[in-house]
């Protein structure tokens, strides 16, 4: 918005405000004719996809739109916030290399300014919140060149703290400049926990009414609740505490218990099918549990799929051991465990008492296991 222009053309910019805000497109600008006639909009509300625990199942309005040239127009929701994600009609996978992402408020003008489809490269601009979003992606941009860097290989893990440290820098300076903009509570998300805390306390009022702030206090709650995880993993993880008691069904419908395994060592692993890490874990799993052949037994517990999926998944990865479904309902194992992140492997011994936890595909998982079973 040229807020000069307004300044000085304030009828002639109400008016151009309400011609906007009658017409609330996104327009969708190609750089080049793409191969697809039309792309596949999906939309959700904000107040949806965080109205709850769940998320994956918020309700989500999809559409087709046609693309005339090199443009697509698409009409903003005046239901409320909102989050959009755009793909092609003819695009090769669901991820995010795939589509364009954003978010928008009633009234919005959006432009999307596409400049390769596979993958997806694009701008999008058009309100203070998305060019808010916009500059920060870009201060970030080296950053996230290093992690792909680390995560390749092409740099050591010890470079990550580095990079951490500076990531979180550029967030700060941009939540200081930038007090009440909408985009600030993008940058606060992002922080890791200890500068989370500090700027959450000390927020500005303003940022209640920005469109992402349901985000940021969902994000709040989780920390909190992460914090009494990890504070219930530290008091379980002495070696002396009884592991509880369940029984939970397996891949042949019958009823399996945790008491069954007692005078062996037990790893549950907290997994499930939409988890990346979980599956790049289950090679080394394998080799783990073949090496101890006899004195360990692995518990998987699918977590978060329907039976369909977890039983596919069990056998599209030929898992070898125990594999147990955990329901989504109140009271279920990820509850009664502290379970703070997927997968989740801890450590039981013959005796039936909790170890150690660890969450995250980490190596000292596998480091511990063989300091304890001799």
């Amino acid at each position: 918005m040229n807020i000069t222009s307004l300044s000085r053309l304030a009828l002639l910019g109400a008016a151009c405000i309400a011609a906007q805000s009658a017409s609330a497109d996104i327009m969708l600008n190609f750089a080049e004719k793409p191969s697809a006639d039309s792309v596949v909009v999906s939309r959700v509300l904000i107040s949806d996809l965080t109205a709850g625990p769940k998320t994956r199942n918020a309700p989500m309005v999809t559409d087709t739109i046609s693309i005339q040239g090199l443009t697509a127009t698409i009409p903003v929701t005046d239901e409320g916030d909102a989050r959009y994600r755009i793909a092609m009609a003819d695009a090769p996978a669901a991820t995010r290399d795939y589509f364009i992402d954003f978010y928008t408020s009633p009234g919005d003008n959006i432009q999307v300014a596409v400049e390769a489809v596979d993958p997806m490269l694009y701008k999008v601009s058009g309100t203070p919140l998305m060019d808010g979003i916009a500059q920060i992606n870009a201060a970030l941009e080296p950053c996230e060149e290093q992690l792909m860097r680390i995560q390749n290989g092409q740099l050591p893990p010890t470079a990550f703290a580095e990079v951490a440290k500076t990531y979180d820098r550029i967030l700060m300076d941009y939540i200081e400049a930038n007090p009440t903009a909408p985009a600030t509570v993008y940058a606060m998300i992002s922080l890791d926990d200890e500068p989370f805390e500090k700027y959450y306390a000390q927020m500005n009022p303003a940022l209640a009414s920005t469109p992402l702030f349901p985000f940021l206090k969902a994000d709040k709650e989780r920390r909190d609740e992460q914090k009494i995880l990890e504070a219930k993993k530290q008091a379980l993880s002495t070696g002396t505490t009884p592991a509880p008691e369940f029984t939970l069904e397996d891949i042949n419908g019958k009823q399996v218990s945790l008491a069954d395994f007692r005078g062996k060592w037990v790893v549950l692993d907290f997994w499930g099918s939409w988890c990346i890490w979980c599956i790049k874990g289950f090679p080394e799993l394998k080799k783990t549990y073949a090496q101890y052949d006899g004195k360990l037994e692995v518990i998987g517990i699918d977590c978060g799929d329907t039976k369909e999926a977890w039983k596919a998944a069990v056998a599209k990865y030929k898992l070898p051991w125990v594999n147990l479904y955990n329901p989504d309902k109140p009271g279920n194992l990820t509850q009664v465990y502290p379970v703070q992140g997927f997968p989740t492997k801890i450590i039981i011994s013959p005796e039936g008492n909790i170890m150690n936890i660890f969450t995250g595909e980490v190596p000292e998982f596998y480091t511990r296991l063989a300091e304890l079973i001799k």
